[in-house]
């Protein structure tokens, strides 16, 4: 079986979001179980190319922007507010590049023999294949817009109600919607009117290379850490709340951020600064490192120099950074939103939290930080878990057969 998978980039070369690093994995996965994997993914920094990552073939390309800077002349030109404008342009470019991986993608499936593409939900990628697909379409559900908005409380204004009907359009076309946590699976289903026969509900695998296969002893180091773009999506801001009440509790303990800056959502103003700006009011700077972006290759060892991950997002699916944690032996303080309760196995391999409480974030982080007992458990019960739930064997055999069963379907129907 030719299984085609498209990315929003591909961490080679570096930093990748979570949409990226859990496509490599799937594609390696699926490779070693003896399946070809030809990864289509979007870079506008590296530029077009091909290359081959083991046995997984990367077609890389950037999107076009010809048409993208003349419909931004025409927008700029028109008399609506700022906002319309900016949500308008989002449309032109997802729908742009929609149409540029539609013309790709049908060449590979002709050329090189594609038999099946699994796209992400996130900016509708599969918004004109799954229209005529020449081969089974099937959508992942990966940060579902409106689930985002609901979470960062947009008045309706501010709401991109075209997206949301584009991501509606695509899902409700696609042969089969896979969901990496059962929750987010579930309300996408409902809030989109997708039958239940054309639903499943796959974990990611995950698997990272040159960790101990035991979960070694660890002293204390007192530090504290959260990984991922710094913006209000990822609950930066209310981290930055609970720091100064976290070291009130625990004086020792440090701070460190991992990830690149994000930004305001119109203004584009830099989030980092704001985060800076915060902590300097409350006087506690001088505890707290911003690494900025790094290479996606040393985020575990990063990752297991910390006694606690702090993970506030305002929404999360089936989030790479607490398997990245559980895998490296680390404990964890998570809010309970979207999938985090799966992944951690209903609080067992980490603390649930409410969301935009920086009282109760920073309870659990000086918990973690003082309670011996509590953290050593929550490190054992998290590596374990991660290791047989999320195995790469299975989950890649389990994500074969369904593929398999759709490429059998459509050959029937011919």
């Amino acid at each position: 079986m030719h299984v085609g998978l498209v990315s929003h980039g591909y961490p080679d070369k570096g930093a990748a979001g979570g949409i990226g690093t859990a496509t490599r994995t799937l594609a390696h996965a699926l490779a070693s179980i003896g399946h070809g994997v030809t990864v289509i993914a979007e870079d506008e920094d590296v530029g077009e190319g091909r290359f081959k990552d083991g046995p997984v073939s990367v077609v890389r390309y950037r999107p076009g922007r010809f048409f993208y800077r003349a419909a931004f002349r025409i927008l700029s030109a028109l008399p609506i507010r700022q906002p319309r404008k900016d949500r308008l342009r989002q449309l032109v470019y997802s729908l742009q590049r929609a149409a540029e991986i539609d013309a790709l993608l049908r060449r590979l499936v002709r050329e090189e023999g594609i038999e099946v593409v699994e796209f992400p939900e996130w900016d509708f990628p599969a918004f004109f294949f799954v229209r005529r697909p020449p081969v089974p379409a099937v959508i992942k559900i990966h940060s579902p817009h409106f689930l985002i908005e609901d979470r960062l409380a947009l008045p309706p204004y501010e709401r991109n109600y075209a997206k949301m009907m584009c991501e509606r359009a695509a899902l409700r076309r696609a042969d089969l919607v896979v969901g990496v946590a059962s929750a987010v699976a579930l309300r996408v289903a409902r809030k989109y009117n997708i039958p239940g026969n054309r639903l499943a509900v796959v974990p990611h695998p995950f698997r990272l290379d040159g960790i101990a296969e035991k979960l070694p002893g660890r002293e204390s180091t007192g530090l504290v850490v959260q990984v991922g773009r710094i913006e209000l999506t990822k609950g930066a801001d209310i981290t930055a709340r609970a720091i100064p009440k976290i070291l009130e509790r625990v004086p020792r303990a440090r701070f460190r951020f991992i990830g690149e800056p994000g930004y305001h959502q119109y203004s584009r103003r830099n989030f980092t600064d704001t985060i800076r700006s915060a902590l300097e009011k409350a006087g506690v700077s001088d505890r707290v490192e911003f690494t900025g972006l790094v290479p996606h290759s040393e985020v575990p060892g990063l990752l297991a120099e910390a006694d606690v991950l702090l993970l506030p997002s305002r929404f999360e699916n089936y989030s790479i950074s607490l398997l990245e944690a559980m895998y490296v032996g680390t404990a964890i303080v998570a809010t309970d939103v979207g999938g985090n309760a799966e992944v951690l196995d209903g609080g067992k391999a980490g603390v649930l939290v409410p969301p935009r409480d920086p009282v109760a974030l920073a309870d659990a982080a000086a918990l973690l930080l003082t309670n011996h007992e509590k953290r050593e458990r929550i490190r054992r019960h998290g590596w374990n878990l991660v290791r047989t739930r999320n195995n790469l064997e299975r989950i890649a055999g389990r994500t074969a057969g369904i593929y398999g069963t759709l490429i059998s379907m459509r050959r029937r129907r011919r």
